[in-house]
């Protein structure tokens, strides 16, 4: 996250705030939509970029690919389904009204 402001910063970006939580946890998702809503009121712009990517190879172990499948789907669904419902009252009442899914994991990451 500081990495990213920082990149902001020196491309004179100044009106982005950047918050951060964890997807796969909906009390703490709902906690931080209400606080950003208090803070700056309407959200513009939603930008969920999360993804797990597991770096197990479950090749032959069924119990392996088994919560793999889980941990994948936890976070790559229902934590992309619970940030937006935590989240779609503000960006109701924004100006721009938009949701951007960033959903590879295998992405470059700067």
């Amino acid at each position: 996250m500081v990495a990213t402001e920082e990149k902001l910063k020196k491309h004179g970006i100044h009106n982005v705030k950047i918050y951060a939580a964890d997807i796969t946890d909906l009390p703490a998702l709902e906690a931080a939509a209400t606080e950003i809503q208090r803070t700056v009121g309407g959200i513009d712009y939603l930008i969920a970029n999360a993804a797990f990517v597991s770096g197990v190879t479950s090749a032959g172990r069924p119990e392996v690919l088994r919560k793999d499948m889980i941990d994948s789907f936890s976070t790559n669904v229902v934590g992309f389904i619970n940030t937006v419902n935590a989240f779609i009252a503000g960006v109701r009442t924004g100006q721009v009204k938009k949701v951007i899914a960033i959903t590879s994991g295998m992405a470059k990451r700067e």
